[in-house]
């Protein structure tokens, strides 16, 4: 009953108005193609104010010709050592403060690369490759404990494990470790 009674006094309240505003061509293009909003909210708070503001927001931003014939600019998302770096940081959480210094300065070197040109990207990416050993045996060689070290070298190989458990049932994990011979 309330809310007929709202629609009857809303209905009596309603206005209607026309505005015409002149527009140039390219202005009315700009106006079509572009995104737009229109937001209301209610003066006073009061439902039965009935007295709406509405504003228009319109994107008016003049849109850049892009050549789509030239490669993007190198950017944190299109550095292809992403990956590796990632394995980097998240060793280098779980050692925390026994993170030996060569995994902290291949880190600081790949993520200086990060927002630089494709060759310097490149050259980071090569340079992880011939240092990522060396990294792992000074991870072996730390002084954090073992279980955490194990832990660093399966992030150091972008190893990651899932499970889903059951409700009631018991699991029994193996640990491996794995081991690179020293050449």
């Amino acid at each position: 009953m309330k809310r007929l009674l709202f629609l009857e006094f809303l209905s009596s309240r309603l206005e209607t108005f026309t505005a015409a505003i002149p527009l140039a061509p390219d202005q009315r293009e700009r106006l079509l193609w572009r995104k737009m909003s229109l937001l209301s909210k209610l003066q006073e708070g009061e439902y039965m104010d009935l007295q709406f503001g509405i504003q228009p927001f319109l994107d008016n931003l003049p849109l850049e010709e892009v050549d789509l014939t030239k490669p993007a600019a190198a950017n944190r998302w299109r550095f292809e050592g992403f990956d590796r770096l990632e394995t980097l940081y998240r060793a280098a959480w779980r050692l925390k403060d026994k993170t030996p210094d060569s995994l902290l300065e291949l880190k600081a070197m790949m993520l200086s690369a990060v927002d630089k040109d494709a060759a310097t990207q490149a050259k980071a990416v090569s340079a992880y490759e011939s240092r990522i050993a060396a990294v792992a045996a000074d991870v072996r060689a730390c002084s954090a404990d073992p279980t955490v070290r194990a832990q660093a070298l399966a992030e150091l190989a972008g190893l990651a494990m899932s499970f889903n458990v059951r409700a009631g049932e018991a699991i029994s994990l193996t640990q491996t470790v794995f081991s690179a011979k020293e050449t």
